[in-house]
């Protein structure tokens, strides 16, 4: 939902309209895992993750694991985003160490980020801004990129992941899939396509092992853009 009269203000684009959605989807998010195990969230725009993992944390009680599966790291803050667009700040939005710059981003004054650096893993990355880089490691971050994923295999990629977050096998899990994490030739239909990334293999590999734990409670599939694609489901070139 728009919010009138709301243009770029400072780095950041639509922040008023992108604070509201949010806000609406962690309440609502929040409310349906109160009463059901999981919530299946479909999006375009990455920073609908926001809304979701903020409200699987408010139903919880407790922050839960999170699985970041992307291309990119989404972890740029309000002060380092070179686009102004949120799909590229919704981590920074989450982590607890960001709190004093992104709750001062108007539309924002609600939030209450959750993440600590024990509490997400990255898994597929191979576009990551040099901004991104540094807090990845100065928060000792898990980033595992796709030179990772080959060097070791999807299923050590993501053990490593669960090992780290979750050793006692007990908390409750969120998994945050973009599309462009896969390779573009299977999800072509993307604004922001990168080469070389997952298998069909091992994105259902990471997405059926998540489930089976019986623990997978919050699900985003995003940047899902049909307009990019024919009728057939081919990408068109040059349409991101």
């Amino acid at each position: 939902e728009d919010v009138g009269g709301d243009g770029g203000r400072g780095r950041l684009k639509h922040p008023l309209t992108v604070g509201k959605s949010n806000r609406d989807l962690c309440e609502r998010v929040a409310r349906h895992l109160q009463d059901h195990d999981m919530m299946i969230t479909l999006g375009g725009d990455h920073s609908v993750a926001i809304g979701t993992v903020l409200g699987h944390c408010k139903a919880a009680g407790k922050p839960p694991a999170v699985i970041w599966v992307d291309a990119h790291a989404d972890i740029n803050t309000p002060r380092t985003t070179p686009s102004g667009n949120f799909h590229g700040t919704p981590v920074s939005f989450l982590l607890k160490e960001y709190e004093n710059e992104t709750r001062a981003v108007e539309g924002f004054d609600w939030i209450r980020p959750c993440l600590g650096a024990g509490d997400l893993a990255f898994i597929g990355l191979r576009d990551v801004d040099p901004p991104e880089k540094e807090i990845i490691e100065k928060l000792g971050l898990s980033a595992y990129y796709m030179e990772d994923v080959q060097e070791y295999g999807i299923d050590e990629v993501l053990r490593r992941c669960l090992e780290r977050l979750d050793p006692n096998n007990s908390r409750s899990l969120h998994l945050s899939f973009d599309i462009d994490g896969l390779d573009p030739t299977l999800a072509p239909a993307t604004g922001t396509p990168v080469t070389d990334g997952l298998s069909k293999s091992q994105g259902e590999y990471i997405c059926e092992s998540l489930f089976q734990t019986g623990r997978l409670r919050g699900v985003d599939l995003v940047e899902v853009n049909p307009s990019l694609s024919d009728r057939q489901g081919r990408g068109r070139v040059g349409g991101g």
